[in-house]
Formats: structure tokens, sequence, C-alpha cells
């Protein structure tokens, strides 16, 4: 009687990797921003500020000096950010490549931008001050009690990052409170009824993303293991970098399970990234190696 052959042994099948990355751009960026057409980066060895088409072409040069880490705001035509070594806040239009000062003669950790007014945090001692920069004229609208790291512009309230507490402002002068308290908090994002930060864990054994109230409460760990680099509240999800893999990875506001949307080495050295509806942007690397990788979200 002859012998029937084994069935076929499954074979396990590895993870999916995610999109395919492609070079949009050589250069060594920290911050990175998008609009409908451009992408607008601060190249590091050419000190200075560019944008170049989505699409991919030659790179413009739209002002001098680059930005410091993560220090790109943008609105309508309008991009500010603070300029290296961190002394002076500038504007320029990206349609005209009109360029002028904000603000200068301190030192400033952020700027953000929203309805045609400008909110930088400036660093003094061991605490700081959130300016207001509108129609010419800068306001000190607050007084903190520690040194700024970032912040983010909702509605009319103003979220600020500090070492180890979460604050909430207002666009106009009126009192600053703590909503959370922890470590490391940074890359603050806005959606909805919460806001959204990098944070250390309570254990110092890594970082995690986080969600807090608006209007104050508990601290919910969404994600754990991250890398400390940037993050982006895109839409319905938050773009994130994995600690232990060279991933970027996508998880949905309300929480649950999260995606590869890519895996690239490069991404152990992602400094800043952007995002639009399809497609994510990361600046990863330094110098002659910098890129900027254009990366399919879904």
């Amino acid at each position: 009687m002859p012998s029937v052959p084994p069935p076929p042994r499954a074979i396990a099948q590895p993870e999916a990797r995610g999109a395919k990355t492609r070079v949009l751009v050589h250069a060594g960026a920290r911050a990175v921003a998008v609009d409908a057409d451009n992408l607008y980066y601060g190249d590091t060895e050419q000190d200075a500020v560019f944008a170049v088409p989505k699409a991919g072409g030659e790179p413009r040069r739209l002002a001098r000096r680059a930005p410091v880490a993560g220090t790109f705001a943008l609105d309508q035509d309008e991009l500010a950010w603070v300029a290296t070594p961190g002394d002076v806040v500038l504007r320029v239009n990206v349609k005209t490549e009109a360029s002028s000062t904000l603000h200068d003669k301190g030192i400033f950790s952020d700027v953000a931008a929203d309805r045609g007014e400008f909110f930088i945090t400036e660093v003094f001692g061991a605490g700081g001050a959130i300016l207001r920069a509108t129609k010419g004229t800068t306001t000190k609208i607050a007084t903190l009690d520690a040194s700024p790291r970032a912040l983010v512009v909702s509605g009319d309230q103003l979220f600020v990052t500090t070492p180890q507490k979460l604050l909430r402002a207002t666009r106009t002068r009126g009192d600053v409170e703590t909503i959370a308290t922890g470590t490391g908090f940074d890359s603050p994002q806005a959606a909805g009824d919460f806001v959204y930060v990098v944070a250390t864990e309570p254990d110092g054994t890594g970082r995690r993303i986080a969600r807090i109230p608006k209007a104050g409460g508990t601290l919910t760990p969404l994600v754990r293991d991250v890398r400390d680099a940037p993050m982006e509240v895109a839409g319905d999800e938050i773009l994130y970098f994995a600690a232990g893999r060279p991933q970027l990875r996508a998880m949905a506001l309300a929480g649950g399970s999260s995606r590869i949307v890519a895996e690239d080495e490069a991404f152990s050295y992602a400094a800043a990234l952007a995002s639009d509806a399809s497609t994510v942007y990361v600046a990863t690397g330094a110098g002659e190696d910098g890129v900027i990788l254009a990366v399919p979200r879904k």
C-alpha cells in the first residue's frame, strides 16, 4: 500500500512590516511641518528653513536660522520657530518669503500658533513665562514656577509641559493651573477632551504615552515602551516610535492595539515628524546622513 505523504507543515508568517518608506529630501532636520502642498524643515547643516513639494522636487530656502528641535508652528501661511541656539523667535510667510522677528532677547523653549496669534514659552531662572505675540505686540500672559518645555494651543486654552507638570492657562491673562503631575512630560498634543503627552514611567524604566482630561483628572497610560522621540496626534490616531524596534506605529485615540505603519532602521534616530491625511514625514539622522522620509499612513 503506497504511503500517504504527511500534510504540509504550517509555517509561521512574520509580522507585516508596514509601508515602504521613500526619501523625500536629504537634510539633517530637527523640526518639520506640512500644509496642503509642501513640507517645511529646518536644515541644521545649512542653518536655514526650507520648503520642498510633498510630491518631491527642489527645496526652496525660506529664511536663515534653523529651528531648535521640534519648534515649528504653522498657522495658515505663517511659519514660526525658535531659532538656534534658542535666543530668538522668528517667522516667515511661506508664500511671500517675508521674514521678521517675533520676539528676542531671551531663552525660549517652544512656540505655537493659532488664529493669527503666536504663543511662546520663555525660560528664566527656575521658572518661566508664556508670551502672546499678535499684531506686532508681545505680552506676558502667565508666569510659571517651573521651566517650560513645550506647549500646545486648543481653542481658548494653552497646555504647557514642565519636567514634572502639565499646566493649563488661557489665551489671555489668567491663572495657571496644574492638571497633572508626573515625570519627564514632553510632546503635548490636544484632541477632543484630552491632552496627550509622552512621560517617563513611574519606576523610571521607560517612556509611555498618557492621556489627561483637559479639565484635569486621572492620568491614563495608553502606550508603553515608546521611544524617547516626538509623537503626534493625527486625526483619530496617535503616531509614535516604538522603543524596542525601529518602528513607526499608530494607535487609535480611544486606545486598544497598535499597528505598524512602517519599519526602518532610520527610525532609531528619528528627530521629528509631521503628517497629513495620507502620509507621515519623518526627519531622521544628522549631518550628511540626515534624511526626511515619506511614509504612507495606511
